[in-house]
């Protein structure tokens, strides 16, 4: 389990991020769907019988990984895209609101007192739980004070340049 979640951390935090962050493209995407579909697939994707389903059918496994990363992009475009339509302080706000989505599963998996997956042990669960949420909000939080930092200097480069004008 602890492998799932290294992977899912890697799609989430790492990967999804850089895509949104790093693509010229100008589409901007509305940041409330963009949350709520995250938040509803991370949640299905934790259901027992669906995580038990992915574990016992790779074909499973690798649409829950793909699904994952189209849906943690789209959940990070409102926030790190150039042509996102939020502020600074709307991208930080965002972020702050996702952030327990991201966590939550995890929170769910550490503090939950019996197994909820097939083959997987309490203290496996527990040490997932953990590093999701433990690590996973730390990388977050990160890329929060990264996303509003780099939102701050555009903007004031952006005033710069009118004041020159």
């Amino acid at each position: 389990m602890t492998e799932h979640m290294l992977v899912h951390m890697a799609l989430t935090l790492v990967l999804a991020p850089a895509l949104a962050a790093g693509t010229a493209t100008r589409l901007r995407i509305a940041p409330l769907p963009a949350l709520l579909q995250f938040a509803a697939l991370i949640l299905c994707l934790h259901l027992p019988r669906v995580w038990d389903g992915m574990q016992q059918h790779r074909l499973l496994w690798l649409l829950g990984a793909a699904a994952t990363l189209c849906s943690a992009t789209l959940f990070w475009w409102p926030a790190l895209a150039a042509a996102s339509p939020l502020g600074p302080v709307g991208r930080v706000g965002y972020l702050m609101v996702g952030m327990p989505v991201m966590s939550a599963a995890g929170v769910v998996l550490d503090f939950v007192d019996h197994p909820l997956y097939r083959g997987v042990t309490l203290a496996e669960q527990h040490r997932a739980g953990a590093l999701m949420w433990g690590l996973g909000s730390a990388v977050a939080a990160a890329i929060l004070v990264a996303a509003a930092w780099s939102a701050l200097v555009r903007e004031e480069q952006a005033a710069t340049r009118a004041g020159a004008q």
